[in-house]
């Protein structure tokens, strides 16, 4: 299998899960909607601040980014990390 084709099968079983996770966010507001349809004002939740999961702020350097890529395309084969992953991907049907 070729670099090519394995980096687009992971980008696609990344574009998938973030469909999948954009399709649970609405069944999860078309629930707390129903939820509190019928709420009378006084029982209707309060706004909700929502927080970053991030405290601070991390940014990755474009020489980091490069260092990476470097290291996988002088690579002859995926690394184990690599081939696990796409074995689980398998197993869960995502491949």
């Amino acid at each position: 299998m070729n670099k090519v084709k394995l980096s687009l099968d992971v980008a696609q079983l990344m574009l998938k899960v973030v469909h999948d996770l954009r399709t649970l966010s609405d069944s999860v507001q078309a629930v707390c909607n129903a939820v509190t349809e019928g709420l009378s004002e006084e029982q209707q939740p309060k706004a909700i601040e929502v927080k970053p999961v991030l405290k601070e702020k991390h940014s990755i350097s474009l020489e980091q980014i490069r260092s990476v890529l470097a290291e996988k395309s002088q690579a002859d084969t995926p690394s184990k990390e690599d081939l696990a992953r796409i074995e689980e991907f398998k197993k869960k049907g995502w491949i």
